[in-house]
């Protein structure tokens, strides 16, 4: 630092050394996952700590079905659409409602609606945040198209999602038969390196706004956090099959 107090300095890295009372019981599938994921972060200059826990293996994760994924996809489709209609569209609730409706039909939703979703669907007054909240579900149903194969790569986790475009993917689909028919679920080993990779970034996200500071990298901490739990209920990784549970803390 000079006189004047500027520096040429723009970051650092603290290579911490790794206990071993950190990593006992770990499979090694974890550890080397663990592995990969810091490593992309660095390349990201993302710093977050060894001790952090790992995610689970290949062989300890319970997955939903496709027909669940793309079940919650249309429950997701449905739920975003009708936000938008009442934030952007200025729709009253009735035409909101009319124009979800041969979705909510063809995707068999009321079937896959979480019950918080059922309960604001079916709500004569939806607040503000309310509404708000529902319309961040593009976000999770992008992440539900590329796990079904539809996404061939997700973009950087530092903007929001391009809605036309998560849009277009299930304007593809006549009814949720045809999606799962045209569905091809990626390797759960390709699944589990996002989890944990996204895990990992949630908590860098999460340290810095807790300190005050920008989130990392220019990372939008609210995509990373529905990417957190989406990949999380596609996995298996939350131990909790119901999406109003799915726990994304870190």
């Amino acid at each position: 630092m000079d006189s004047n107090g500027e520096s040429d300095f723009t970051s650092y890295w603290f290579d911490e050394p790794e206990r071993s009372e950190w990593i006992k019981g770990m499979k090694i599938e974890a550890l080397e996952r663990r592995e990969h994921s810091l490593e992309q972060l660095k390349r990201q200059n993302i710093y977050t700590p060894l001790w952090l826990s790992v995610i689970d293996t290949e062989f300890e994760v319970t997955m939903p079905s496709v027909r669940e994924i793309c079940g919650r996809a249309g429950a997701l489709l449905v739920v975003a659409l009708y936000s938008e209609c009442l934030l952007a569209e200025g729709m009253s609730i009735k035409e909101a409602s009319d124009f979800i409706a041969n979705i909510r039909k063809d995707f068999q939703v009321d079937q896959y609606l979480s019950l918080r979703e059922f309960d604001y669907l079916n709500n004569s007054a939806p607040t503000k945040t309310e509404q708000i909240h529902f319309s961040w579900q593009y976000e999770n149903l992008l992440m539900m198209e590329w796990a079904l194969g539809f996404v061939e790569e997700l973009p950087e986790a530092d903007r929001i999602c391009d809605v036309p475009f998560v849009v277009r993917i299930m304007n593809q689909f006549s009814s949720l038969a045809d999606m799962i028919e045209k569905s091809q679920l990626r390797d759960t080993k390709e699944l589990l390196d996002y989890a944990d990779f996204i895990f990992r970034l949630d908590w860098a996200c999460t340290d810095a706004r807790l300190d005050q500071l920008p989130a990392p990298n220019h990372m939008d901490p609210e995509v990373v956090m529905e990417r957190h739990k989406s990949i999380f209920w596609i996995t298996g990784c939350s131990h909790e099959s119901d999406w109003d549970l799915v726990d994304v803390s870190t």
